[in-house]
């Protein structure tokens, strides 16, 4: 008798462990962390990409600003007077 209530007890124990210690083996924050620094490195990456580009089309001491349409940029020089809009494709 005593020796079936101990397999009963060890049975119960073992099954309910994993559920107990479950939390610390969760590592399902660390990749959803991972995945955000990661769309944060190509955003970032792609703005510095159409920086290099519309500073390309206006001239390396002019400035520009962004227009309506997304691949357009109104060049200015550097005292902002408007020269020219350029279309920068990324």
């Amino acid at each position: 008798m005593k020796a079936w209530l101990a397999a009963v007890v060890i049975a119960t124990g073992l099954s309910v462990a994993p559920a107990m210690f479950a939390h610390l083996d969760d590592r399902r924050h660390e990749f959803t962390e991972a995945d955000a620094i990661d769309v944060a490195r190509k955003a970032e990456s792609a703005a510095d990409r159409f920086d290099r580009l519309a500073r390309k089309e206006c001239g390396t001491n002019a400035a520009y600003s962004l227009t309506l349409d997304p691949a357009e940029v109104q060049c200015m020089t550097k005292h902002g007077r408007k020269t020219i809009v350029a279309r920068v494709q990324p």
